[in-house]
C-alpha cells in the first residue's frame, strides 16, 4: 500500500481550524455579579487555547475553551493548531464594570439580528416585560466601547411577555463587524445588560479593513475573497525597511486574522496585502502606549 498527500482529498480544508471567536456571558460586571465567563464559540478538538491578561483577573486555570474573569479588564485568548505550535490566532474581549447596575435572571430570552440592503433588524423577547421602563439599543464597532443608538419605551402586553425590534443602518459602517447589546432600565431603577451580539458587516471587493487602527497589541485584519486562496502580508515602516511579512488562507468570502504588534515601535506603516490576483496598500499606525513618554 502507498500513498501520497495529493491522494487525500476533500471539499473542506483538513488542516485549518476556524480562527477563534471568543463572547462572554456577562459583558458587564455589576455590583451583585461578580464573575463572567469567557468562551471559545468555535472551538476546535485539535487546537489549543491560552488566555492572557494585563488589566484583569482570571480566575483559575488560564487554558482551554472557556474561562472566568472576576475583574473588569482586556483578555486575549491564543489559538494554537496543536501544543507548541506558533500562534495560529487571537481575539480580544473587553469586561467593563458598571457600579449602578446589578444582574437578575435572564431578562431577555432572545436577541438575534439580520442585514439586509444595509440595514440591521435587531429582535429581541423579555419575559419581565412589566418590571421594564424602556430599552436602549447601543452599538460598538469594536466589542468594548458602546453608545446608545436608539431609545425604546416598553409597550404594555397585559403579560411579562414581549417583543421589540429596532433598525439600524449600517451601510456607512466600514468595519467587518457590529456589536450590539441592550441597556435595560428597570421599573425598580436598577440597569440590566443583555448578552453582547455580533453582526457579520459585508466587505467591499478589493478592500481591506484594519481595526483597531491607531493599533496597540494587536491589529485585526479583515478582506473578501471570491475564492479560497493565500494572501501574503508586509509591513514597512516609512523608511521603506521590512518589518513583518507573514502568510494567510482566505476562505471564499469574508475572512479576518490577527497580527501581532505589540513588537512594533509607536509611528505610522505601511501594510502591503498581495493575492494572486490582487495587491492593495494600507496605512497603520501603531500607539504610543499609554504612561509611555
Amino acid at each position: 500500500f502507498t500513498a501520497a498527500l495529493k491522494d487525500f482529498v476533500a471539499p473542506i480544508d483538513l488542516f485549518l481550524a476556524p480562527r477563534v471567536n471568543v463572547l462572554s456571558d456577562v459583558p458587564v460586571l455589576c455590583a451583585t455579579q461578580s464573575v463572567s465567563t469567557l468562551s471559545v464559540q468555535n472551538p476546535s478538538n485539535a487546537s489549543v487555547y491560552s488566555w492572557a491578561t494585563a488589566n484583569g483577573h482570571i480566575v483559575g486555570a488560564t487554558t482551554g475553551t472557556s474561562i472566568q474573569v472576576d475583574q473588569p479588564g482586556t483578555y486575549i485568548v491564543t489559538q494554537r493548531l496543536s501544543a507548541g505550535c506558533n500562534p495560529y490566532a487571537y481575539d480580544t474581549l473587553s469586561i467593563n464594570y458598571d457600579a449602578n447596575c446589578k444582574v437578575l435572571a435572564s431578562l431577555v430570552t432572545d436577541f438575534r439580528g439580520n442585514l439586509a440592503d444595509g440595514k440591521a433588524t435587531l429582535n429581541w423577547t423579555t419575559n419581565y416585560n412589566d418590571g421594564i421602563d424602556y430599552y436602549e439599543l447601543q452599538r460598538s464597532l469594536d466589542g468594548q466601547d458602546f453608545e446608545t443608538i436608539a431609545t425604546i419605551p416598553t409597550k404594555s402586553t397585559g403579560s411579562a411577555l414581549g417583543n421589540y425590534a429596532s433598525v439600524d443602518d449600517v451601510s456607512t459602517l466600514n468595519m467587518p463587524f457590529a456589536f450590539y447589546r441592550l441597556k435595560m432600565k428597570l421599573t425598580a431603577k436598577s440597569i440590566v445588560y443583555s448578552a453582547i451580539l455580533r453582526l457579520n458587516l459585508p466587505i467591499k471587493k478589493n478592500d481591506v479593513m484594519l481595526y483597531p487602527n491607531p493599533v496597540k497589541d494587536y491589529v485585526q485584519v479583515a478582506l473578501s475573497s471570491d475564492k479560497k486562496q493565500d494572501v501574503r502580508v508586509m509591513v514597512y515602516d516609512m523608511s521603506g525597511s521590512l518589518i513583518h511579512q507573514a502568510k494567510y488562507p482566505l476562505n471564499k468570502g469574508n475572512n479576518v486574522f490577527t497580527m501581532e504588534a505589540n513588537k512594533w515601535k509607536p509611528g505610522t506603516y505601511i501594510m502591503q496585502l498581495v493575492t494572486p490576483d490582487l495587491t492593495i496598500h494600507k496605512k497603520v499606525v501603531k500607539q504610543l502606549q499609554s504612561g509611555l513618554e
